[in-house]
């Protein structure tokens, strides 16, 4: 069974085989580097998009209670970090 198992799996050959052949690109998003970077840019684009999106609440909380026009343009701030994220 164990002979079974290992069947499943690749080789250190065929997978030295399979790395030569790839490309730059290929090599760079299989790295353990990039999984944590594109994780943490994951994690970071919702704690910003539930940052904004309280941000805006606020203000149109705040606006309404003076009776204040609700303002639609967005603060340079949230561009930047809407282009950051992009």
């Amino acid at each position: 069974q164990k002979a079974s198992n290992n069947s499943m799996f690749m080789s250190q050959r065929q997978r030295s085989e399979l790395l030569a052949e790839a490309t730059a690109l290929e090599k760079l998003t299989r790295g353990k580097c990039y999984e944590w970077f594109s994780g943490i840019l994951i994690l970071l684009n919702c704690v910003f998009t539930g940052w904004q999106t309280e941000m805006m609440a606020q203000r149109a909380l705040a606006n309404t209670a003076m009776s204040v026009a609700i303002e639609t343009a967005t603060p340079s701030g949230v561009v930047v970090g809407q282009a950051f994220f992009t």
